[in-house]
């Protein structure tokens, strides 16, 4: 025994607070007569007291629940009629209760005089926790509508739970952040409760596609275009939401891809931590708006001409114009005029510097295979590409041509020849549909390590120059598209010539 009357006040506080301390994570023996929470004997109902199922988190790591008195219709209990409410208890996760970790709360905003604590069921199972908030003061008069407001806090090493998700231990097949809850009035006879969760905030991404006048080739999202969006939708807001630290309880994927509409859906865990994200979603959804239109400052694929692009973010609906609220809201649209530059006739990102690969110097002469051939040689580099969906591509799949279409008989083949190659592989020029005057060299399929280096020719009769083959407003030039196997990515280039 310590005789701290004996000690200087300084050793005798110093040896009490050890004891306060220790006492409060001292090692205690848990009976395990209860295995389900509340962890001890009490009524769980019919009782006079409950909370609203949903939980508001108005600040990051604050939980606010609602109180509801009701009642059953003909209870005549001490629970239903007369009991108080004295103190609320919550079921979580051992892992929550540290040394150093703190909570405060209040009641319809006056902070308590007691704050919540962690403590072990002692009559539970072996790790059954509890969060402990009591003199609540309130009873069947003052209870309805009575918020009770919750601030989880880490200690200084960061240890602690401040979401629902790492605090509560769910019920059965509950998903997680659901809270099994139970009210106590002060003889702990009574102890009503039922689970809460705070609700998700369904964040949903439309891409949408509005004539504006006269649309001469209709044109709508194909599947693989809306697998690719919808992949470069849930990357960005992974790597978003990593950054920002908010919590995604449900990934975004595709809901619809029907003709002119894409939507993409997921769900934040709360609007406090979708919330996070809006410093960042109209430049997210400017991203997502180039992934169909390509370069903003350029003009759109002609596909697109006299069609509106836009990129709504907002709630689950169905027409993008008309939403519900989200936690998250943008708009962003472009309408895209006739091209006056009418290449590539596909719809994907021109971007260029959005692939690992590139032309690399200008186009070269070479004897062709035949002495009425010449061979127009294009050399490639690789690069660091522009952070984005495209950037991990690793194959160059193809190459296309902005060509003239009245002189493909002349056009005889391409002959390719990968870096570190000894000898060259000679493939068949193929043509696009006409009018499309797209001359392609396929499948060259070479990978990064093969593009550093190699080179693509196009053989071409003598009797045609390579200003006659190529097309666009600038003289010896060939405009070409590079692709991945994904077709989405497609930087264009001008390659030149000079004799």
């Amino acid at each position: 025994i310590i005789n701290l009357a004996a000690m200087s006040p300084h050793i005798s506080f110093a040896v009490a607070l050890v004891g306060i301390l220790s006492s409060a994570f001292r090692v205690e023996a848990q009976t395990g007569k209860y295995t389900a929470f509340p962890y001890c004997q009490c009524n769980p109902s019919p009782g006079a007291y409950s909370l609203e199922p949903t939980v508001v988190s108005k600040t990051p790591g604050t939980f606010c629940f609602t109180v509801k008195v009701n009642p059953p219709q003909g209870c005549k209990s001490y629970c239903c009629t007369r009991a108080d409410l004295k103190k609320l208890e919550i079921d979580v996760n051992s892992s929550c209760r540290v040394p150093g970790v703190s909570a405060v709360a209040t009641i319809n905003g006056v902070r308590t005089a007691i704050a919540p604590v962690f403590d072990k069921a002692a009559q539970g199972v072996n790790g059954s926790t509890v969060l402990k908030l009591t003199q609540l003061g309130l009873n069947l008069s003052t209870a309805n509508g009575a918020d009770i407001c919750i601030t989880l806090k880490t200690n200084r090493a960061g240890q602690g739970c401040t979401t629902l998700e790492q605090l509560c231990a769910p019920p059965a097949l509950a998903p997680p952040g659901t809270c099994s809850t139970a009210l106590f009035d002060t003889t702990d006879e009574c102890c009503p409760g039922n689970p809460v969760n705070i609700n998700p905030c369904k964040t949903c991404i439309y891409f949408s596609l509005t004539p504006m006048g006269t649309i001469i080739r209709p044109y709508n999202f194909t599947a693989t275009q809306c697998a690719s969006l919808a992949a470069a939708v849930a990357h960005d807001m992974s790597v978003q939401s990593a950054v920002a630290n908010a919590s995604i309880s449900s990934n975004f994927t595709t809901v619809s891809c029907v003709n002119n509409q894409l939507k993409v859906c997921g769900d934040f865990a709360s609007d406090v931590e979708g919330g996070k994200l809006k410093a960042y979603i109209d430049d997210m959804a400017i991203q997502w708006l180039s992934q169909v239109t390509g370069d903003l400052s350029a003009s759109c694929p002609i596909a697109l001409a006299n069609y509106t692009v836009t990129v709504t973010v907002g709630g689950n609906g169905d027409d993008p114009a008309v939403l519900p609220a989200s936690c998250l809201e943008a708009v962003k649209s472009i309408g895209c005029k006739p091209n006056s530059f009418p290449f590539p006739k596909c719809v994907c990102n021109i971007t260029q510097g959005i692939l690992p690969f590139a032309p690399d110097g200008l186009i070269t002469q070479l004897d062709g295979r035949k002495a009425r051939s010449l061979l127009y040689c294009l050399s490639f580099k690789t690069l660091n590409p522009i952070p984005g969906p495209c950037s991990n591509g690793t194959i160059f799949q193809k190459a296309e041509f902005w060509a003239n279409e009245a002189v493909r008989t002349k056009v005889l083949g391409f002959s390719l020849k990968a870096a570190g190659a000894s000898s060259w592989k000679n493939i068949s020029a193929t043509w696009g549909g006409k009018g499309e005057e797209t001359l392609k060299a396929t499948p060259i399929n070479w990978t990064l390590a093969q593009a550093n280096g190699g080179t693509v020719c196009m053989e071409v009769d003598r009797s045609v120059t390579l200003d006659q083959l190529c097309l666009g407003p600038d003289p010896n030039t060939c405009w070409a598209n590079l692709f991945d196997p994904s077709r989405m990515c497609c930087p264009l280039y001008p390659t030149s010539y000079t004799t």
